[in-house]
């Protein structure tokens, strides 16, 4: 029961399950230089390891004026990502002090 349990919440990828690709915009690739480094490889991971394979399950959808945005925890840090057929695209990593704000800034240009 626990092990199940286990490999439910850590989702391991089983030979023939669905891959999501991965797209930055060019804003969330300056994003990546204003992470701590000790940070980097947790926050890379989270991103292909969650949102590559079950971003609906890992993320949580945003709402009100970020809708059809959705949104990864890692630590005090958020991804925020755009959900579309076969693809998420990375719009924003930054801390969770922040990024709401700067995500309706970037929404509107």
């Amino acid at each position: 029961m626990l092990k199940i349990q286990i490999q439910h919440l850590f989702h391991m990828k089983k030979s023939g399950e669905k891959r999501y690709k991965i797209e930055y915009f060019r804003v969330a690739q300056r994003d990546v230089i204003k992470i701590p480094n000790e940070l980097k490889p947790i926050i890379a991971r989270a991103i292909h390891e969650k949102l590559g394979t079950r971003p609906e399950v890992f993320g949580k959808p945003l709402k009100s004026i970020l809708y059809p945005l959705w949104s990864l925890r890692v630590k005090n840090w958020r991804v925020v990502f755009l959900l579309k057929k076969g693809v998420v695209q990375i719009w924003a990593i930054l801390p969770r002090s922040t990024i709401y704000k700067e995500v309706q800034k970037r929404k509107k240009l």
